[in-house]
């Protein structure tokens, strides 16, 4: 690390970029305007919010642009305003079904794109004014006003964020004027020339395609989305890199020390996240390195190494990232990932090519494109510029599903009715017939969630879709099914304490007939008061999943396949299917709040199961158990995802060749995607007592890491919870 970007990270910590930043009243709205089709509007409010942005070039910076301003200036008529029901108490990672979902909105109601991986590539290799002149060929061979308007819409995009690009080089330009420093002076005359250029023009070096990756980046933020993963990184930056490198223009360390100015720079809008509750961190911005090329063979490159040394270095949450092994991944690549999960940053996230690329093929992606694949967001499978896969559409509550089975189709806490009432258990005189019941909630669950995805309407993106295949050679949004594929993922949550709990009901009621089911729900209505006795039973007397128990793991694979078959049989109103996905974002937290006793123990209000992991302090056998646990579940049905979460103290993992040969085994067992956290739970504790001593201690808390300080108290907890393995 060298001392500018030490000065660099030091200033993003301390976030001296919050002095530039600035509130203004815009709009675009005039009797002129006020008659144009909406998706030109908002192309013509992006337009003004990136003329009235503040442009601000730090002192060091190497890599520039920045959001100063938040929101498109006001494009939405009146009477447009909030036609649909807002979701501004659960959003997106609510429970419930009966409000049109919409994870983050504009005016309208209309959805925002997340988690979609923009091809990046796309303006990299042809530069936005080549993408311009096709729309304007576009717009006068259009006869379908749709279209017309489309095209129109990438026009005004495109020139703008060309334009955007021009007032940094002329910011440049002006403080190079002013410097006295002949080395700045060169530097920020060098940058003015890159701004120049990029995006408007292809990259031709590794620093114009940082910087045209940079502002694009910032653009589609600015556009309205959020989420917003930077794809195989390694891939479509390399070349740029490699061509620098063999032909002197760079040495290898500028070319680390641009690498690691745009990683800081990545840092900037960290606190400007969605949703409630809003996770200073849950950015999306994840990039993925490794894997293999189109041809198998392994795509592992100078550069992958490169991304997790400045991950290593700078020891920030942004950007998180995710590596992908298969059966060709260097040994030296392995030992590298274990140096960096050894940081304590909850880095990387890994994912395995075997399991995930027939998974993709047989959900109907080509093998070039299944062969491509990035992690979207958090760990949500998808395609860059070639996919709107909507990976985080819904939820699937398995636990709120057995409420349902034992309550008549109400929940515990409030007795509403959202299930099917499917008769009183009084009625229920074997396992089987509860199971099936239970199965009856689980599709009846499903049903609605999908009827609610399918009302689910979104707001055009002109710059978004401008990057993705097949938008501009259909003249279609991304909003209107303008890209190769149109998919909807759908969360499983709460796979283990559904199959635990399932398990404690047919031992205990129908096997060792300890109590009836009558009895059990009166016990789970009760949460458990005055009946410790059985809940210490259920607790620690029942084999859980987790434990390479083959009864527990069974049950918890029994579940997962009807589960993930009944996700998949359902199609989506964009020509699409349905994808399941075994894992919980942070609703294990907060939706848990909101639940009732589960027969395997858990009290009301206590967190659930956590993603394909199992329960809070269930699983009493080591990280091993838990990985066979794992892998015995039918993953491949999890086209979404699905994710074990591992914790290990700092002297478990003391040695990088130690944890290599353990990630190794995870990837031969089978496992489809995993991380860890690797910290001492004491020191948790002390930044709970000290968090002014403890700024910078980044934790994993489900597909992100975020600084421990940050968190509510009852996420704290549940982290150190998890590391004390209770």
């Amino acid at each position: 690390m060298t001392d500018r970007i030490k000065r660099l990270r030091g200033r993003m910590l301390d976030k001296t970029h919050f002095a530039f930043r600035t509130e203004r009243n815009l709009s675009i709205l005039s009797e002129e305007t006020k008659g144009k089709p909406f998706i030109i509007r908002k192309a013509l409010a992006l337009k003004k919010l990136l003329e009235e942005m503040p442009v601000f070039i730090q002192e060091d910076e190497l890599i520039v642009g920045g959001r100063t301003l938040f929101g498109l200036p006001e494009y939405t008529k009146e009477e447009e305003k909030n036609q649909i029901p807002r979701q501004d108490e659960v959003l997106g990672y609510g429970d419930i079904f009966n409000t049109a979902y919409n994870l983050c909105q504009d005016e309208r109601g209309y959805g925002e794109f997340n988690g979609v991986l923009a091809g990046y590539d796309r303006i990299l290799n042809s530069g936005l004014k080549k993408i311009k002149e096709r729309a304007s060929l576009e717009v006068e061979k259009a006869k379908d006003k749709k279209k017309r308007d489309f095209y129109q819409a990438v026009e005004i995009v495109a020139d703008s964020a060309i334009n955007f690009a021009f007032r940094y080089s002329q910011e440049a330009l002006r403080l190079a004027e002013d410097s006295e420093d002949k080395e700045r002076k060169e530097e920020l005359k060098k940058i003015a020339e890159v701004c120049q250029k990029v995006p408007a023009l292809p990259a031709s070096s590794f620093g114009e395609a940082l910087q045209s990756l940079f502002f694009s980046h910032l653009i589609i933020w600015a556009e309205g989305h959020f989420v917003v993963p930077l794809g195989r990184f390694d891939q479509y930056i390399y070349p740029f890199y490699k061509k620098d490198i063999e032909e002197k223009a760079l040495s290898g360390e500028e070319a680390f020390e641009l690498l690691e100015a745009l990683w800081i720079k990545l840092n900037s809008d960290r606190d400007k996240t969605h949703g409630k509750p809003n996770f200073e961190g849950d950015t999306g911005q994840t990039l993925t390195l490794g894997g293999q090329t189109a041809d198998g063979n392994d795509a592992t490159n100078p550069l992958s190494y490169l991304c997790l040394e400045a991950t290593c270095q700078l020891k920030m949450s942004e950007p998180r990232v995710m590596v992908r092994f298969h059966k060709k991944t260097p040994e030296e690549f392995i030992k590298k990932c274990a140096e960096l999960m050894k940081m304590e940053m909850g880095f990387p996230t890994i994912c395995n090519d075997e399991v995930i690329i027939p998974a993709l093929q047989t959900a109907g992606y080509s093998e070039e494109d299944a062969e491509d694949y990035c992690p979207a967001g958090c760990w949500e499978i998808s395609v860059s510029g070639k996919a709107d896969d909507r990976t985080n559409s819904g939820v699937i509550n398995l636990p709120r599903c057995l409420e349902w089975t034992l309550n008549n189709g109400k929940n515990y806490s409030d007795a509403e009715l959202l299930g099917l009432d499917l008769g009183d258990v009084k009625e229920i005189e074997t396992f089987d017939q509860l199971y099936q019941t239970f199965k009856k909630e689980v599709s009846y669950y499903i049903e609605k969630v999908v009827e609610n995805c399918n009302r689910a309407v979104f707001s055009p993106a002109p710059f978004l879709s401008l990057m993705m295949e097949n938008c501009l050679e259909n003249g279609r949004d991304l909003s209107e099914a303008g890209s190769k594929y149109n998919n909807t993922g759908l969360l499983i949550n709460g796979l283990a304490t559904a199959a635990d709990s399932l398990l404690s009901i047919r031992k205990t009621v129908f096997e060792e007939k300890r109590l009836t089911l009558p009895e059990l729900k009166t016990i789970l209505l009760s949460n458990y008061e005055n009946r410790e006795d059985i809940r210490q039973y259920l607790l620690n007397k029942i084999p859980k999943y987790g434990n390479g128990n083959e009864e527990a793991d069974s049950l918890a694979k029994e579940v997962a396949d009807y589960s993930c078959e009944e996700v998949s049989k359902h199609k989506n109103n964009r020509g699409g299917s349905f994808k399941p996905g075994i894992f919980t974002a942070g609703t294990f937290v907060f939706v848990g709040k909101k639940l009732g006793a589960s027969p395997d123990g858990r009290k009301a209000g206590e967190p659930f199961s956590q993603n394909a992991s199992p329960a809070l302090g269930r699983d009493k056998n080591g990280p091993t158990a838990v990985i066979h646990s794992f892998t015995k579940l039918n993953l491949k049905k999890a086209v979404n995802g699905a994710i074990v979460d591992l914790k290990f103290h700092p002297t478990a993992v003391s040695s990088a060749e130690k944890l290599s040969s353990f990630l190794k085994s995870l990837f031969h067992l089978g496992a489809m995607q995993f991380h860890a956290n690797v910290i001492d739970s004491n020191l948790l504790r002390e930044a709970q007592k000290h968090p002014e001593q403890y700024q910078n201690l980044l934790v994993r808390i489900w597909g992100f890491s975020v600084y421990f300080v940050t968190l509510s108290r009852d996420f704290q907890d549940h982290v150190i919870g998890r590391m004390e393995h209770r």
